[in-house]
């Protein structure tokens, strides 16, 4: 079905953005030009060729948008559970029964609606967790593989590992693969997404570092927080109550001088301070600490085919959240923020 709201003399560009006006979501192109009317009462944002919208927030049903205009209806009615499709898969709970599954991005189902949660794919496959409460990791065919954990934390993209929780105290992460099995035998307080071969962790409440794939520890030292992931050969780690960057081999190549330090991808950082109204002031960084822009942002998200969501407060009381997006130059791309 066509799309009314489609601008027909407009010729629908790859990734298009989504806003809001008027409390309605439509999107725009790139340069800010509205390609879909605010038509919809939710809107995702574009992955994989297409975008989960929702017409009636009553209702609270989901359809797929093409990025030709085309709206593609779910094989049977779905719930939002994730925001956007990774690895042509998008996490759904369907309507009636409750249980969360996964879809494709032609709205057919491919693992059929059966877990109690639903993580969304990364590349090796998703966590979900079964009625019974248990973690598990499942492959692109929806198998379950792997151990049962008490929690299993996001992989980031194209992890091989991360960390999964197996106790209630403070030391009960372990890292796993990608299908689930534990790596080596030692517990941490904390364990992340492994990248680049090495896995950040946290080994007791003073001590950080990393491991390897085979659970080999490679770095150990006085910290108390790190990053979730390395990035071009660094992470950011915590030194006297500030971020700075460090490479693989725990030196410092940017010395501790944020009070916010964290990955988009493509070897940019958001790094900032924290105003005395408790308030961030981040802005777009390199890995040499070089801010790339002057624009100033609250809060920064992961970097997707070059464009990265960012939000501001508009008001002192921190109530009314403004929303944009910004390019690898930390350029704004729609003309007005929408909130």
């Amino acid at each position: 079905m066509r799309i009314n709201a489609l601008h027909e003399d407009k010729q629908v560009p790859m990734c298009l953005l989504n806003f809001k006006h008027n409390e309605r979501y439509g999107y725009t192109n790139r340069s800010g030009e509205v390609v879909v009317d605010p038509i919809f009462d939710w809107a995702g944002e574009f992955a994989c060729g297409v975008a989960v919208v929702i017409k009636s927030r009553e209702s609270g049903v989901i359809s797929l948008l093409t990025e030709d205009g085309q709206e593609v209806q779910t094989e049977r009615d779905f719930a939002l559970l994730k925001y956007r499709f990774t690895y042509g898969r998008l996490a759904v709970k369907d309507a009636e029964t409750k249980g969360c599954g996964y879809i494709g991005t032609d709205g057919r189902v491919i693992i059929e609606p059966q877990f109690d949660r639903a993580g969304s794919f990364d590349s090796r496959g998703a966590s979900v967790r079964s009625p019974w409460r248990e973690f598990r990791r499942v492959n692109f065919e929806g198998k379950l593989q792997g151990g049962t954990f008490i929690h299993i934390l996001p992989f980031f993209a194209t992890s091989k590992a991360s960390g999964a929780k197996i106790g209630m105290t403070p030391i009960s992460y372990v890292p796993i693969d990608a299908t689930g099995h534990r790596i080596g035998l030692d517990v941490y307080r904390s364990v992340y997404n492994e990248n680049e071969g090495l896995i950040p962790v946290k080994f007791t409440h003073h001590e950080i570092g990393w491991i390897d794939l085979q659970a080999n520890e490679i770095q150990r030292f006085k910290g108390k927080e790190i990053a979730s992931r390395f990035q071009g050969g660094m992470i950011a780690a915590k030194a006297d109550n500030k971020w700075g960057l460090m490479d693989k081999d725990a030196h410092w190549r940017i010395e501790p001088r944020f009070d916010i330090l964290f990955p988009l991808g493509f070897d940019l950082y958001a790094a900032g301070q924290i105003r005395p109204d408790k308030v961030a002031n981040l802005k777009l960084t390199n890995a040499q600490g070089q801010f790339v822009s002057d624009e100033c942002f609250s809060e920064m998200f992961d970097f997707h085919d070059g464009v990265a969501l960012v939000t501001r407060f508009q008001d002192e009381d921190r109530k009314v959240v403004e929303n944009n997006y910004i390019d690898l130059r930390g350029n704004p791309l729609l003309p007005t923020w929408w909130s």
